[in-house]
């Protein structure tokens, strides 16, 4: 079956209404809903590279797609506010879609406005057709009310694909009142994962694998005026994968846990506003609890995590590769020289590869010392341990964690490599260590050579919190690395 839809011209859209209600401008006598049979192949074909196909399922069920879809089109969006299904051996094949990068596919899981005005809007802009400035990516459609909110489901279930086989740009959109679920393969150029909902979950399967030849992005919740969070869970064998960038959350948009013993794999990962930990508990040792992260080579490989939780936090990595870490805005101590909310948090990267620390400030914007305001820092309010299996640098950074005079067991600063590269000084809490080393080897942290100067020499300043004092002026006492070593990681809850 093939569907031939819209007219040449910028605005040129086709609307079809699937259902026994609503206003459809083409097809209006369809009905059953949108689904496509196991055994069917549908093809959507444009008049012109402009062409618009908003597919609305009004049908009060699931739409489900068991057999092969086509697009030849810009823009081709199937919506159901009671969910989309993507059925085991499914086939949608992207690649015909606007290859100038304008085109998309979108697979929504709510309601969305179909009214002339909204439909006259549609373009590239997704946020335009989900029906009013509370919907959306930051719709703008004030002018016709906003729909109510339904919680529909999208789910990619095992053995179904939706990609691109050729080189032409094709983005693609999920888009969910509730979850979104892959079991199956997603490959385009770029995938974004939007959620309508409040405490929903981007869920990749042990089956399930993205793979993005761009960039990856997923956001949580629409209504800046609304706290929406997002979870995201990534289970066994499960992957998700962007050559370039991969980026969660943004202003008033909050990530929660990301966990699962799946994997991601990025050129560069960016995390705004993280209230939540990430993690793959499996023990009580917190060494063996990281979230798996693969960098790919010859890439940037930055690592940006702001943590702006209410409550401690705990984000652990084993980086397979190497990576910069920043931990973007997050703050060690605030203006006034109290504990932030989130104070006794943990920080734990191991890679297997190199490891930088870079300036907190994301995008290149100064992160200045509380202590020290004429210098960058590298900035968390908990346990920092970073650890490479080769050579750890810190250039240009102070790091700071100094935000108690008397921090609990286990929260002081582990900087673990064979080869440590850093001259700038450490502002670390109170009754906790500082430690130079080298990865532990079954028994204890061997020397590390730490500035190339041989081992316990060079060593960069370190000092430690004595009293809080006013802002920006507390009381430090610096201290050797004998005095330093003493913390332990066997006293530590999983994290």
């Amino acid at each position: 079956m093939t569907i031939t839809a819209g007219v040449p011209g910028p605005t040129s859209i086709a609307a079809i209404v699937w259902g026994n209600q609503g206003g459809a401008t083409l097809n209006p006598g369809a009905s059953g809903g949108f689904d496509i049979g196991s055994a069917a192949t549908v093809v959507f074909k444009a008049t012109d590279v402009t062409s618009n196909v908003l597919n609305v399922d009004v049908s009060g069920n699931p739409s489900v797609i068991a057999g092969h879809l086509d697009l030849d089109s810009n823009n081709v969006f199937i919506a159901n506010g009671n969910g989309v299904i993507v059925g085991p051996n499914a086939v949608i094949d992207i690649s015909g879609l606007n290859s100038g990068g304008l085109g998309q596919l979108a697979l929504i899981g709510d309601n969305i406005g179909t009214s002339a005005t909204e439909l006259q809007t549609v373009g590239s802009n997704i946020a335009d057709i989900l029906g009013g400035a509370n919907q959306g990516v930051g719709g703008n459609q004030t002018s016709v009310g906003v729909l109510p909110l339904a919680s529909g489901s999208v789910t990619i279930a095992t053995g179904a694909f939706i990609g691109n086989n050729k080189s032409n740009d094709s983005p693609m959109v999920l888009v969910a009142g509730s979850d979104v679920n892959v079991d199956g393969s997603i490959n385009a150029d770029s995938v974004s994962f939007l959620t309508t909902g409040t405490n929903n979950t981007i869920n990749i399967g042990s089956t399930g694998s993205v793979g993005a030849s761009e960039v990856v992005s997923i956001n949580p919740g629409v209504d800046n005026a609304t706290t929406q969070n997002q979870y995201v869970s990534i289970n066994d064998a499960g992957i998700m994968g962007a050559q370039y960038s991969m980026y969660m959350g943004g202003t008033g948009l909050y990530v929660s846990d990301i966990t699962g013993s799946g994997s991601l794999a990025v050129g560069g990962l960016t995390i705004k506003n993280l209230i939540g930990s990430i993690n793959n508990i499996t023990s009580g040792q917190i060494l063996a609890n990281g979230f798996q992260l693969t960098t790919v080579p010859n890439t940037y490989d930055q690592i940006v995590i702001d943590a702006v939780g209410t409550q401690s936090q705990g984000i652990n990595l084993k980086v397979n590769g190497s990576a910069i870490i920043s931990t973007g805005n997050t703050v060690a101590v605030l203006p006034n020289g109290a504990a932030p909310a989130n104070a006794n948090s943990k920080l734990i990267v191991q890679a297997t590869g190199t490891l930088n620390v870079e300036n907190g400030g994301a995008n290149g914007v100064r992160h200045a010392d509380p202590y020290n305001p004429a210098d960058n820092s590298f900035q968390f309010p908990g346990l920092i341990y970073l650890q490479s299996s080769t050579q750890l640098y810190d250039f240009n950074d102070d790091i700071v964690n100094a935000y108690t005079t008397n921090a609990p067991v286990g929260y002081g600063v582990f900087l673990i490599a064979p080869n440590i590269s850093d001259t700038n000084p450490v502002y670390a809490n109170g009754g906790r260590g500082v430690v130079f080393a080298a990865p532990f080897d079954g028994l204890y942290y061997p020397t590390a050579t730490v500035n190339g100067s041989g081992a316990n020499a060079g060593m960069p300043p370190v000092y430690f919190l004595t009293t809080s004092g006013p802002a920006q002026s507390p009381t430090f006492s610096n201290a050797n690395q004998n005095a330093q070593e003493g913390s332990t990681f066997y006293t530590f809850t999983p994290g």
